[in-house]
């Protein structure tokens, strides 16, 4: 805390990105359900001992005292995330902007598709849905809701995992992953490329496929979504967090309601059937989420501050 307070206080306008939710709770990175930190953070229950005054007690003091009347603005990258951290009392009376991440819209484009899926290995006339995060396992990311979902969506239907199914629906997945266990559920073909770390890997990835769900607990921006949007995907997702300022829903993508099972794989369908341009889609994340649109809302907030700063020192 004292480099935090040391930056806070160095007499210069600082601008802090909210890509988690840290810097506006005591020692936790996402709250879920805690409203604690709307008043001061106390037994907190990620900590083996909780109790009045437990470290995250201590830490959001601290946090306290660092921001007080220092020239602090916050940017969150949704909506969502906006207003999930202007409850905690640590955000305050400083202002809480909203700039989303950047999509480089020049790398993530649509390619062309059966070109795609003949490099991955994944028949050309198959149903294609792609999922990703850094670890597919893990819980909050929901592999387990999506994998319920398709087998609704095939009717209940089940294959042995990794084989051609009867559906002609293809499960495409990237990211890291611990317990491989979890692939066996998969009701349909599958094909898992592991960790993805270049661009235009990625960009293949997503070409190849038709749709793009996200089935995670909350997410503060959603990138993979607009990413796969760039590329021409259709996305899928529930209706909490930021996913919310990229999909706009049975217009550009579904939001199912969170956490129905039944709703993910009714966007499923809807997705599949919607016949949505890849080059509209593309369109729609460069315009809103492109290199150039959201660098110069990042230079218009500097360049504001900085005259508020002007003013005030005159």
């Amino acid at each position: 805390m004292k480099q935090i307070d040391r930056i806070l206080h160095s007499g210069k306008p600082v601008v802090w990105t909210l890509h988690d939710f840290w810097p506006v709770m005591s020692i936790c990175h996402h709250p879920a359900d805690c409203v604690r930190d709307a008043e001061h953070c106390h037994d907190c229950p990620q900590l083996v001992a909780p109790r009045a005054r437990d470290l995250s007690w201590h830490v959001f003091g601290q946090k306290l005292k660092a921001y007080d009347g220092a020239p602090l603005t916050f940017v969150a990258v949704s909506q969502w995330a906006a207003q999930r951290a202007s409850r905690s009392a640590l955000v305050g009376k400083h202002a809480v902007e909203v700039i989303p991440n950047i999509v480089p819209v020049t790398l993530f484009r649509p390619t062309d598709k059966q070109q795609a899926r003949l490099q991955l290995g994944i028949p050309a006339g198959d149903r294609v849905v792609v999922f990703g995060a850094a670890r597919i396992d893990q819980p909050m990311k929901g592999l387990d809701r999506l994998v319920q979902a398709l087998r609704l969506l095939m009717g209940n239907g089940t294959t042995t995992a990794g084989k051609p199914s009867a559906s002609g629906l293809t499960l495409l997945l990237f990211g890291g992953c611990k317990d491989r266990s979890v692939l066996a559920s998969i009701p349909c073909r599958y094909v898992y490329v592991g960790s993805v770390a270049d661009a235009r890997a990625l960009c293949q990835l997503y070409s190849a496929a038709d749709v793009v769900v996200n089935a995670s607990d909350y997410e503060t921006f959603g990138l993979t979504l607009a990413e796969a949007m760039a590329c021409g995907c259709t996305p899928v997702s529930f209706d909490q967090g930021g996913q919310t300022d990229i999909i706009n829903h049975r217009i550009n993508g579904y939001l199912a309601h969170y956490p129905s099972i039944d709703d993910l794989a009714a966007g499923l369908k809807w997705a599949f059937e919607a016949g949505l341009s890849p080059e509209e889609q593309h369109n729609s994340i460069a315009a809103r989420f492109g290199e150039e649109t959201v660098a110069r809302r990042h230079l218009d907030l500097y360049e504001s501050l900085l005259h508020v700063r002007q003013i005030q020192t005159e």
